[in-house]
């Protein structure tokens, strides 16, 4: 009997796919990109890490076909949270101390009253 994929594995996999991509679309040197695309990757990372987990479920208790797509959608979409958590973060720690460095060599950038 050749049973068909599980679609919610498929599904997991394209959102993994469309994580990827709104991720790389935020670290492209395009200004503000990053404000539209990482909100976008962590949703769809999201969504991808939770299709995975009833897909693996599902698959489990039916026999269906699919256990790559599900594991590769978890496995994609949490690694591109991860990168977008260390980019976010990395990018408030340079904004932080990059002003503190800035007003070090000019003063006169941000004035204190």
């Amino acid at each position: 009997m050749n049973l068909p994929h599980n679609r919610i594995a498929l599904a997991s996999l394209l959102t993994a796919g469309l994580t990827l991509i709104s991720f790389c679309l935020g670290i492209a040197p395009i200004p503000m990109t990053a404000l539209a695309c990482y909100p976008l990757a962590a949703f769809t990372g999201v969504v991808s890490l939770v299709t995975g987990i009833i897909a693996l479920r599902q698959i489990r208790q039916t026999g269906q076909p699919g256990r790559w797509m599900a594991l590769a959608g978890m496995g994609l979409g949490g690694i591109t949270l991860l990168a977008i958590i260390c980019a976010t973060t990395i990018t408030a720690i340079l904004l932080y101390f990059g002003a503190d460095y800035l007003q070090t060599i000019n003063p006169d950038l941000f004035p204190k009253n």
